[in-house]
């Protein structure tokens, strides 16, 4: 078993500097990368990790500090009652997943989504808990 970390919370720092924060913290061998949806994706820009080339100095950079990536992460809701935004999120699980492949990473964690109530719907039918952030009011 390894321990790894959500590399969202330290979403602020760039990639180089979120690799050394966490090599100081210690104990750390594996993250989890956020690549879009509401983790953000601050360290990983999935336009330009298309290119095989920069995927591979990508995980390159990484396994040289000693880290492995466990997983990419991509919450979303791809079946939001708002066509736009189910698009958005079904692209951005589509392209994490041609990523994984790219960088050797088995996992990809997604939320499934939460549809509407029925037609005409605006908001996912979401009623116990604040998240996604539509319910946050």
């Amino acid at each position: 078993m390894k321990i790894g970390l959500f590399t969202t919370v330290l979403g602020a720092l760039t990639v180089g500097d979120m690799i050394a924060k966490v090599k100081a913290l210690g104990h750390i061998e594996a993250l989890e990368l956020g690549t879009g949806g509401w983790p953000g994706d601050a360290h990983v820009d999935l336009g330009a990790l298309a290119d095989p080339s920069r995927a591979r100095q990508y995980r390159e950079m990484i396994a040289d500090a000693g880290l492995s990536i466990s997983a990419l992460s991509c919450h979303g809701n791809p079946l939001h009652p708002d066509p736009a935004q189910a698009l958005e999120a079904d692209k951005i699980f589509r392209r994490s997943v041609r990523l994984a492949e790219r960088l050797d990473v088995p996992v990809v964690i997604t939320f499934s989504g939460c549809p509407g109530d029925g037609d005409g719907a605006r908001h996912p039918n979401w009623i116990t808990t604040p998240w996604p952030p539509e319910y946050l009011d």
